[in-house]
């Protein structure tokens, strides 16, 4: 199902939550297993050969925005974009066989400074944190701080995604021989110690079960991972506004090396793969329905002849997963798509001549591509805009919340410059360049933000019609168009003026008018409205009840000579009456400088009955 947007349904969006996002290229490279590599800012990926790391499993890389490599870990080393050890970069607390190694994050409102998290497991030292600052080394970076510890038991299992802010960045691990979740929020002040702890799911022994991967979804609602040894696939919802974990679901349970996991760019699918040969590959529904309904959705999609380790997102929109010890790694291609239709290929990518084990680089969900953009006809001066088709699956659990779109046509002079509309159009005033931004609005004040640059070189007439637009029944009336140079009525007659006679009953009419440029050929068409009063119950009075008026036609002043004392109305033909006041007998002036030009009704009202007539204001 298809909706274009601002039908505010569950859409299923890839990582809203990142501003100005869908160029960000901080994922297109990189480096993983036995020194293997991949460059996404080409399509297909390039293989790289030059990466410096050789890693077992978990390991971290980071580009800037642009899509070069800045640098990349192993979560112990930490390798240059000149494949040289960073300077203070070796000894961090990761293990080169913990499932998720190493993440990085860069630290919101800062330009150089990016955490790496690291996680060594129950074996080792722990969960924690070093920092690298980029502005140092001639811009190669060098770590400042090393190994400040926030959990000394941890299981294997590291992962991040950003806040409902859409700025700052959770990252969460789980605690070894535990059934505890902690999330840590990584702000522009720097990262909080104190983490949220969420008590839920399965204990997590001192077994291999602590082994395995964690992922959270793109749009940061859910959270799953792997039990090794146990063999559970396990499900949560993550409320990515507090950091709190709740509502736990065994997915799987007794499959053997339970290992990898990933969802699908649009949050809908949930993928878990066996490390152990043969190597498994599973899909379920997250949008089945109820727990129960999402855990029998279970798909086995794939059996290998290697294990299937390690899930990544791609920038291409694809899910790239290591197969042990193999020079190719597996590719879903279209994981948005249920079931078979997911379309996974075992030898999808070649990283010859490298290879890889169990590992593939784990990257925060706020780098995948937003809101693809949206599309318009520039017709002369005037543009339509259509807001881009999101993939939506109303009333998945999986899903977010939009909760408006709003449009800026650069155009600060005009007084329209602004829309809610899905489909909006503007008409630019000037010839010129003007940046055009569609802001799409989520739960708890996320947005994203697209901008589209328009050149406009021609613009259409402004036409102006004049004449009397209130007037009586059985009138001739002729009304005058300007502003082009050839000119088109509804009624085809192709000059500038067009000539009625009002019919006898009381009606509204309608005319259209349109005009040509013949310099660019640009059209603009003008409407407007032409109100026919009948005008009768005019001049209704006892003869001793008369009303003079002098002058008439009048342009400001009006004299009003009575016999007797009297309450006057001034009424449009509509029977509004624009001003009212008591006026003696014998002659008066009135003010009527203030009223526009046009057809108007007098009422006397006499202590002995009413006087109606009319006269014509005019303006010159």
């Amino acid at each position: 199902m298809y909706l274009k947007l601002p039908m505010f349904l569950l859409l299923a969006l890839m990582c809203k939550w990142s501003q100005a996002q869908f160029n960000n290229k901080e994922t297109n490279i990189w480096y993983f297993g036995n020194n293997a590599g991949l460059d996404f800012n080409t399509t297909p990926p390039t293989i790289l050969t030059n990466g410096a790391m050789s890693t077992i499993e978990g390991c971290a890389t980071i580009s800037d925005v642009t899509g070069s490599l800045l640098f990349y870990t192993d979560g112990i080393k930490v390798y240059t974009a000149s494949h040289t050890v960073m300077p203070n970069g070796n000894g961090l607390m990761g293990n080169s066989s913990s499932s998720q190694s190493a993440i990085i994050a860069k630290q919101p409102g800062a330009s150089s400074i990016y955490y790496i998290f690291t996680n060594s497991g129950p074996y080792g030292g722990g969960m924690g944190y070093s920092i690298v600052d980029m502005s140092l080394a001639s811009g190669q970076g060098s770590v400042t701080t090393k190994n400040f510890t926030l959990q000394t038991s941890s299981t294997e299992k590291l992962t991040s995604v950003k806040h409902c802010n859409g700025i700052d960045i959770w990252v969460i691990m789980h605690k070894w021989n535990s059934d505890q979740f902690c999330a840590y929020l990584l702000t522009a002040a720097g990262l909080n110690s104190v983490a949220v702890t969420s008590t839920i799911g399965t204990v997590h022994t001192a077994d291999p079960s602590f082994a395995g991967c964690m992922k959270t979804s793109p749009n940061g609602k859910k959270l799953g991972l792997s039990l090794l040894s146990i063999g559970n696939f396990e499900l949560f919802d993550f409320d990515n506004s507090t950091g709190a974990i709740t509502n736990s679901v065994v997915l799987a349970s007794g499959i053997p090396a339970a290992y990898g996991c990933e969802f699908s760019p649009d949050g809908t699918k949930f993928y878990g793969s066996t490390g152990y040969v043969p190597g498994k590959l599973y899909q379920w529904d997250l949008c089945a329905g109820s727990n129960s309904a999402i855990a029998g959705s279970s798909v086995t999609l794939f059996t290998s002849t290697a294990g299937i380790a390690a899930m990544q997102n791609a920038a291409d929109g694809k899910i790239y997963i290591a197969r042990f010890n193999q020079d190719y790694l597996g590719v879903i291609n279209n994981p948005n798509a249920l079931g078979m239709a997911c379309n996974y290929v075992d030898l999808g990518q070649s990283i010859q001549p490298k290879s890889t084990i169990w590992s593939i680089p784990n990257f925060i969900c706020n780098f995948k591509k937003g809101v693809p953009p949206f599309t318009y006809t520039l017709t002369c001066n005037t543009s339509s805009f259509t807001a881009p088709v999101i993939q939506s699956s109303a009333g998945c659990a999986a899903t977010s919340t939009v909760t408006g779109i709003k449009w800026n046509f650069g155009d600060p002079s005009s007084a329209f410059n602004t829309s809610t509309l899905s489909s909006p159009s503007h008409a630019y005033n000037s010839a010129g360049t003007y940046t055009t931004k569609m802001m799409v609005e989520y739960d708890c004040g996320a947005t994203d933000t697209v901008l589209q640059v328009l050149q406009v070189n021609a613009i259409a007439p402004s036409l102006s019609v004049s004449g009397v637009f209130t007037v009586c029944s059985n009138e001739k009336h002729t009304y005058t168009v300007s502003g082009a140079s050839t000119y088109t009525w509804t009624s085809l007659h192709l000059t500038p003026t067009l000539q009625i006679t009002t019919p006898s009953s009381s009606t509204t009419l309608n005319y259209s008018v349109s005009g040509t440029n013949s310099v660019n050929g640009c059209t603009s068409t003008k409407t407007f409205t032409v109100v026919v009063s009948k005008c009768t119950a005019l001049n209704e009075y006892q003869p001793e009840l008369e009303i003079k008026l002098y002058p008439v036609p009048v342009i400001g002043l009006l004299n009003i000579d009575l016999q007797h004392p009297a309450t006057i109305s001034i009424m449009n033909l509509t029977g509004s009456a624009l001003l009212q006041l008591e006026v003696p007998s014998g002659a008066s002036e009135v003010d009527l400088s203030s009223i526009p030009g046009g057809l108007y009704i007098i009422e006397a009202r006499f202590d002995k009955g009413v006087a109606r007539s009319r006269f014509i204001k005019t303006t010159e």
